[in-house]
C-alpha cells in the first residue's frame, strides 16, 4: 500500500502528487485526490471539472493557459505515457518565461498539481488518456494558448517536427511575445 505524498516539482507552486495507491494480485485501487488531505497537506485544490482527453501518440496538445481568472489544475494520466511541459507566465517571478517537463505514465503514479499562472502542454508518448480535474469551471473567453513551437520558449520537444499531430486551434495560438505584449504575465 502506497499513501499520499507529495514533492516539489519542477517550479516554485507546483507540486508532484503521489496517490494513495493499494495493489494485490487483482491489480490496483487508486484515490487521486481528496480534499481533505489535500488541504492538511496545505494544497487548496477543490475539484469543480473534471475532463479526459484520449490522444493517440505523438499529439501535442498546448501550451494552453486561463486567464483573467487563472485556474489551477491536478493532470494524472490514466494510460499510456506523456511528456508533460510547463511554463511560467507568473509576472514577477524569477522564472517568468522558462519550461519545464516531466514524464507521467500510468506506471508511475504520479500527477501533477499546476496552480494558475502556469501554461500547460503534453505530447503523448504513446496512446493515452489523461485526467484533467480544475478548480474553476471552464469559460471559453478565457481559455488562450501559446505556440507549442514557439521561437522564444524553444521547448525541446522529444518527437521530429514532422512526425507531431498538432491541432488547427493550437497551431493559432499566440506567439510569447504577443503573451507579454496582451497579458505582461499573470
Amino acid at each position: 500500500m502506497q499513501g499520499f505524498s507529495f514533492e516539489d516539482g519542477l517550479f516554485s507552486g507546483i507540486k508532484i502528487v503521489h496517490p494513495f495507491c493499494l495493489e494485490d494480485k487483482r491489480g490496483n485501487f487508486i484515490k487521486d485526490y481528496s480534499e481533505a488531505i489535500f488541504q492538511t497537506n496545505g494544497l487548496d485544490h477543490a475539484v469543480k471539472e473534471i475532463f479526459y482527453a484520449k490522444s493517440q501518440k505523438n499529439v501535442i496538445r498546448g501550451m494552453h493557459f486561463i486567464a483573467p481568472e487563472l485556474q489551477a489544475k491536478l493532470i494524472r494520466v490514466l494510460y499510456g505515457r506523456i511528456f508533460d511541459v510547463v511554463v511560467d507566465l507568473r509576472r514577477g517571478s524569477k522564472t517568468f518565461g522558462q519550461w519545464k517537463s516531466i514524464e507521467l505514465s500510468e506506471e508511475g503514479l504520479t500527477a501533477l498539481l499546476l496552480p494558475g499562472g502556469f501554461a500547460h502542454g503534453y505530447l503523448t508518448l504513446t496512446d493515452a488518456m489523461v485526467s484533467y480535474q480544475c478548480n474553476t469551471n471552464y469559460q471559453p473567453s478565457y481559455d488562450h494558448g501559446i505556440l507549442w513551437n514557439d521561437f522564444a520558449l524553444r521547448i525541446e520537444w522529444p518527437v521530429a517536427r514532422e512526425n507531431l499531430i498538432v491541432s488547427e486551434k493550437d497551431m493559432k495560438n499566440m506567439s510569447f511575445e504577443q503573451f507579454q505584449r496582451e497579458f505582461g504575465g499573470l
